[in-house]
């Protein structure tokens, strides 16, 4: 999000992409949240086939007046690749979840 934003414009940039997001994008988006940490206030985290489908929801997010696209950043995972050190699975997700 962009500093110096008011109440209303939060509010408003809530209401807006998470809204659009959904619509848009709904199988692709796993995670949308607002948090904070490592300078940032937000993460999505999203699956996609290739690096084509990867490039059209940045610049879909790129298209947000509230978002400041210079402070993004993306963390590229190949899953073809041959060496993989521990799966990312559902069923460990819920595993975990389970003994929560």
């Amino acid at each position: 999000m962009k500093t110096n934003l008011s109440a209303e414009e939060v509010e408003k940039a809530r209401q807006i992409s998470m809204k659009d997001m959904i619509e848009k994008a709904p199988d692709e988006i796993v995670l949308f949240e607002r948090g904070m940490g490592g300078g940032y206030d937000g993460i999505i985290v999203s699956f996609h086939k290739n690096y084509s489908d990867y490039i059209r929801i940045i610049e879909r997010i790129k298209e947000y007046p509230f978002v400041d696209a210079s402070a993004t950043l993306s963390f590229l995972i190949d899953l073809n690749e041959k060496i993989h050190y521990r799966y990312f699975t559902f069923s460990t997700l819920a595993k975990y979840l389970l003994t929560m």
